[in-house]
C-alpha cells in the first residue's frame, strides 16, 4: 500500500503535465498567420498566384534598388503590415500596387525618398484602391506626371476604398487637370479621414491639398493641410479643388497657402481661391471646418474665399452648406506680384469672400480655447505656435488581416467516431516563415485542450487502479 502511495502522486504529475502541454496546441492557434518579408525580391512576390491574397509582415527596412518602370505588384487582396518598417527608394514610373482589392490592408509602415515619374495617373502608393490604408507615413517623396491626375498616395479610392491616418510629406507635380496631396477622385461610400500633408501640390487645374474631387455623396473627415497648393490656371483649394453634388466636408482645417491665378493670362482673371474648397455643386456641405492660410491671387476679379471660392446654391440654402466653419482674418493677397505680403481682411470688402468665409475670426482669438469650442469635439489644442488647433484623437480600433476560411471537410458519422482510437496530432505548419498574429478567443481550441487533459487523467487513473489491484493480488 505505500508503494502505491508513493506512485499515485507521480502518475497525477504526469497527468497534470500531459493536460497542460495540450493547451498551447490547440487554444492558441491563431486566426490568421503572418509571412515574413525581409527582402526586396520577396516584398515583389506579392502579386504572385500563391501569394497575392495572403498576409505578410515586414521584419527590417527594405531599401529598394531596381527602377521599375511598371508596376510590380499589380493585384494585391491580402495584408502587408509594415510593423512600424519602412520601404525606402521606390523608383518607377507607376504606384507600387496597381490594384488593392477589397480584402486588401496595408498598415503601420513609412515609405522614404520615392520617385515616381510618369505621364497620367500617377501616383506613389496605388491606382485604384478598394481596399484599406491604414496608419501611413510618407517622408521626402516626389510625384511628378506630365498629363493629368497626379496624387501623393493614389489615383481612384472606389467605393469599398478606406484611406485613413496618413501623414504625407513631399512634392506632386501635374502638368494639366486635377492633383492632389492624398487621392484625386474619392467616390461616394468610400473613406477619407486623418489625412495630413506638408510640401507643395502644383498643376494647372483642380488642384487640392487633401483631394481633387469629391464626387457625387463622397465624405471626408478630419483631414489637415500644410501644404503650398499652386493651379497655375483655377480651382486651387486647401482640402479638395472640387466637390460634386452631396459632397461632404467634416472637421476639416488649412494651415498652407493657396494660390490661384491664369497663367498666361494678361488680366489674371477667373481663378478660383479657397482655403477648403474651390468649386462647388448642389447639396455640397462644410461642417465644422477652418482656414487659417494665406489665400493669395492676382486680380481682383478672382473668386476667392476662406472657405469656398464658388458654388451654385442661393437663399437659405447658403446656411445649411456652410455650417459652423471659421476663416481668421488678415489673409487675403490680392496683387500682381505673388510675393508680396500686402494683406486686406477677408470677409471685410470682398463680396464673394463675405458669403463664403463662414464667420470670421481676428488673428488674436485664433488658437484661444474658446475656439476650440466653437469648433467642436473634433479639435483640440496643441501648443504649436504655428498649428495651434489640431484634430483630436481617432478612437477607431486598427483593421485586422482578413481570417481565412476553414478548408471545408465532412462531418464524421457515429462509426467513424467509433472507430476512431486516438486523437489526432497538431497541424503541421506551413514550410515558408511564419510569425503569427494576435489569436482570437477558440472555444473549439479549450474544448480539444481540455479532452486531451482528460485523456491524460482517466490514463492515470487506470493505472493507478490497476496497480492497486494487483497489490491486493499479492
Amino acid at each position: 500500500m505505500k508503494a502505491l502511495m508513493k506512485l499515485i502522486p507521480a502518475f497525477l504529475t504526469l497527468a497534470l503535465l500531459l493536460a497542460l502541454a495540450a493547451v498551447p496546441l490547440s487554444a492558441a492557434e491563431p486566426d490568421y498567420k503572418y509571412r515574413e518579408i525581409s527582402t526586396e525580391e520577396e516584398l515583389l512576390k506579392l502579386s504572385d498566384d500563391d501569394h497575392y491574397d495572403g498576409n505578410f509582415i515586414l521584419t527590417q527596412d527594405i531599401t529598394l534598388t531596381k527602377e521599375h518602370s511598371i508596376s510590380p505588384i499589380e493585384f494585391f487582396d491580402g495584408t502587408l503590415n509594415g510593423n512600424g518598417h519602412k520601404i525606402i527608394g521606390y523608383k518607377g514610373a507607376a504606384p507600387l500596387f496597381d490594384v488593392l482589392g477589397a480584402a486588401a490592408l496595408i498598415k503601420n509602415l513609412t515609405f522614404e525618398d520615392a520617385v515616381v515619374s510618369g505621364g497620367s495617373k500617377v501616383a506613389m502608393l496605388v491606382n485604384t484602391n478598394k481596399g484599406t490604408l491604414w496608419n501611413l507615413t510618407f517622408r521626402n517623396i516626389s510625384v511628378t506626371g506630365t498629363g493629368t491626375d497626379i496624387a501623393g498616395v493614389c489615383y481612384d479610392n472606389q467605393a469599398s476604398g478606406r484611406i485613413e491616418h496618413i501623414d504625407f510629406e513631399g512634392t506632386v507635380t501635374g502638368n494639366g487637370d486635377r492633383a492632389a496631396g492624398i487621392v484625386i477622385h474619392q467616390r461616394k461610400d468610400a473613406t477619407l479621414r486623418y489625412c495630413t500633408v506638408r510640401g507643395k501640390i502644383e498643376s494647372n487645374f483642380h488642384v487640392g491639398g487633401i483631394a481633387s474631387h469629391l464626387m457625387g455623396g463622397a465624405v471626408m473627415e478630419s483631414c489637415l493641410n500644410f501644404a503650398t497648393v499652386l493651379a497655375r490656371k483655377s480651382r486651387a483649394g486647401g482640402i479638395s479643388a472640387t466637390n460634386v453634388e452631396n459632397s461632404k466636408i467634416i472637421n476639416c482645417g488649412n494651415y498652407g497657402e493657396i494660390r490661384a491665378w491664369r497663367e498666361g493670362d494678361p488680366n489674371n482673371s477667373g481663378a478660383l481661391v479657397a482655403g477648403i474648397g474651390a468649386n462647388e455643386k448642389t447639396g455640397f456641405e462644410f461642417r465644422n471646418c477652418f482656414n487659417a492660410g494665406k489665400l493669395i491671387t492676382k486680380n481682383t476679379s478672382t473668386a476667392i474665399g476662406g472657405i469656398c471660392s464658388y458654388f451654385n446654391v442661393t437663399g437659405d440654402d447658403i446656411a445649411k452648406a456652410f455650417v459652423n466653419c471659421y476663416t481668421v482674418a488678415g489673409l487675403l493677397n490680392r496683387d500682381t506680384d505673388d510675393t508680396a505680403t500686402t494683406t486686406q481682411p477677408i470677409g471685410d470688402t470682398d463680396l464673394a469672400a463675405k458669403a463664403t468665409s463662414g464667420t470670421v475670426v481676428p488673428a488674436e482669438e485664433w488658437g484661444t480655447r474658446a475656439m476650440v469650442d466653437k469648433l467642436g469635439a473634433g479639435f483640440v489644442l496643441t501648443g504649436d505656435t504655428n498649428a495651434p488647433i489640431g484634430l483630436a484623437a481617432d478612437t477607431t480600433p486598427e483593421p485586422q488581416p482578413k481570417v481565412p476560411e476553414p478548408e471545408p471537410t465532412d462531418e464524421p458519422t457515429d462509426e467513424q467516431t467509433k472507430e476512431q482510437e486516438t486523437p489526432t496530432g497538431a497541424p503541421t505548419g506551413e514550410t515558408e516563415k511564419e510569425t503569427t498574429g494576435t489569436p482570437a478567443a477558440n472555444n473549439a481550441g479549450c474544448s480539444s485542450a481540455l479532452g486531451l487533459g482528460s485523456i491524460a487523467l482517466i490514463a492515470a487513473a487506470g493505472v493507478a487502479a490497476g496497480t492497486l489491484r494487483k497489490k491486493k493480488e499479492d
